[in-house]
């Protein structure tokens, strides 16, 4: 993958901004790979870094809590 612009999680398994392990999501169909603290999601071979909306965001955090209990 290309360089990260400086302020973007790195794909190498921590973000760099938290440092909360990255997680891979399908965001409609969409394989991503980001973080959920931090909101930010990139594709694979991709440089463009992009935020789910807020409704998918809260779902992804409810499924993230409920499976660890």
């Amino acid at each position: 993958m290309a360089a990260n612009p400086e302020g973007s999680p790195q794909v190498s398994g921590r973000c760099n901004q938290c440092g909360q392990q990255l997680i891979e999501i399908d965001n409609r169909g969409e394989s991503l790979v980001g973080c959920l603290t931090c909101n930010l999601w990139t594709a694979e071979g991709k440089e463009h870094w992009v935020r789910v909306n807020e409704e998918d965001l809260r779902a992804l955090h409810e499924l993230r809590h409920k499976g660890s209990r």
